[in-house]
């Protein structure tokens, strides 16, 4: 599950990334195959949703991801 893989995978450099390259694209739409659930299957693909829509979120907000940080 997303949990299990997030005790292998740092979230906060990992949802940095995607932040990265959504603001480096600034595409107007953002498509992810998986949703972020349980339905998805196995943790990696759960996780694989749940940054998407984190990123989504997140792109904008300099505070938490200040651009300085991507150098």
């Amino acid at each position: 599950d997303s949990a299990e893989t997030l005790e292998h995978w740092p979230r906060e450099e990992l949802l940095g990334d995607v932040v990265r390259v959504v603001r480096a694209f600034r595409p107007q739409v953002i498509v992810a195959v998986f949703s972020g659930t349980a339905r998805d299957g196995h943790g990696h693909h759960q996780v694989s949703g749940i940054l998407a829509r984190d990123a989504y979120e997140l792109a904008g907000d300099t505070v938490r991801f200040p651009v300085e940080q991507f150098g």
